[in-house]
Parts: structure tokens; sequence; C-alpha cells
């Protein structure tokens, strides 16, 4: 799995966390040799509702790019040396 240990990745369908299973020798542990695994919004959802984890303090907005700048007409000159 891509990523650094410690650090959460956001994508569309779940967060990318540290696997608090990882190393672990328990006959219940879930990936253990994997240092991150992919909680999927819908499964974290219902671990929550049925009270078996504790909600994850993060929301998330879209947002809309509204500058001109950013937006705009652009070329590139793949002649300029940088």
């Amino acid at each position: 799995m891509a990523g650094a240990p410690g650090l959460i990745a956001f994508s569309d369908d779940g967060l990318t966390v540290p696997n608090p299973d990882y190393k672990s020798k328990e006959a219940y542990a879930l990936e253990p040799d994997e240092k991150l695994v992919t909680v999927w919004h819908s499964n974290a959802k219902r671990l929550e509702e049925a009270r078996l984890a504790a909600p994850y303090d993060l929301t998330l907005r879209s947002w809309e790019v509204t500058d001109p700048m950013l937006i705009g007409d652009s070329s590139v000159d793949i002649a300029k040396r940088l």
C-alpha cells in the first residue's frame, strides 16, 4: 500500500490510515503485515452507528475554484528555460 506510515490519505471512497493491527499476532487481526489500511466510508459509518468505533472528527467540504488567474486561458512555452 502506498504512502508513509502515520499519514492519512483521503479519497472519494475512504481514508488510508495507520493499521492498528500492524504486526499483531492476534487471530482477529486484519492485514497485520500492512502498515496502512483503507477504511471505506460505508464501513466506517456502520461501525460508528453500531458504537464499535468513535466518530472521526473531520469534515471535508468541496470548493469551487473561482480565481480567474487559476481558471483562465493559458499556454505553455515548452522552449522557455526555467
